[in-house]
């Protein structure tokens, strides 16, 4: 038993992303009596399954005749692994890893693909009064540094406009922070990194926008603009200093 478990940890670590932002209904059905105060639920390889963590498996519904089922949202192309467990419902219980029963064996399923994103990655905008500036953001299970370019004059003397672009995954959430390459870095308010889904963003001042917002706001004043994503990159204006 130890050794099949082991097995299963090796195929939720390693998960295959698809490049399509898009998401594709996949039902999940088993059926088995699991008695009164326990459900069935789907954990796998992929995050829209729970990236193998049994605390944040999916549950399904109950249905007559013991047939647990349900449909769940996956990244289009994905290739899955997933596997159907028991868990107690209890609350004091919920958050327990310890807290599942594995019902089958690891199953395999291959989500329909869907046309890829129309741009690569995501573009990032910050401005900043640093010389130099990198992005720093998780790709997988580590964390990488990416140069930004420096592309126009910021909003006041000394301050500079940075950019990059095609990093991350189009749709997809990214986790970041900058820095300028001497151990000084710039995380939001309250501490931590940056996480988006947004594909075209500005950071300024410890905010993320999905707009170029104005250079000041009036003590009163509110900027709403769509949050949807562009078709492609946007091209904002840039005045160099």
């Amino acid at each position: 038993m130890r050794l099949r478990l082991f097995c299963i940890l090796l195929l939720f670590v390693s998960p295959l992303q698809a490049s399509s932002p898009q998401r594709v209904p996949v039902t999940f059905s088993f059926t088995a009596d699991v008695g009164f105060g326990n459900s069935v639920f789907v954990v796998g390889n992929h995050r829209d399954l729970g990236s193998g963590d049994v605390t944040h498996a999916l549950k399904l519904r109950y249905t007559a005749g013991n047939i647990w089922t349900g449909q769940i949202a996956v990244q289009a192309g994905s290739q899955l692994q997933y596997q159907y467990i028991k868990r107690s419902t209890a609350q004091g219980v919920w958050c327990d890893a310890s807290n599942a029963t594995y019902l089958s064996s690891v199953l395999t399923q291959t989500v329909p693909a869907q046309p890829a994103a129309p741009y690569t990655g995501k573009t990032i905008y910050y401005l900043s009064i640093w010389p130099s500036a990198n992005f720093f953001y998780r790709n997988g299970a580590n964390f990488v540094t990416a140069p930004m370019t420096r592309v126009g004059a910021g909003r006041t003397t000394g301050e500079s406009l940075f950019k990059i672009n095609g990093v991350g995954e189009a749709g997809e959430t990214i986790e970041f922070v900058f820095n300028d390459g001497n151990n000084h870095w710039d995380n939001p308010p309250g501490g931590g990194n940056y996480l988006t889904s947004v594909d075209d963003f500005e950071v300024e001042d410890g905010n993320v926008f999905s707009y170029q917002p104005p250079a000041t706001f009036s003590a009163s004043g509110c900027a709403i603009r769509p949050s949807a994503s562009p078709a492609t990159p946007s091209t904002r204006s840039t005045t160099s200093a």
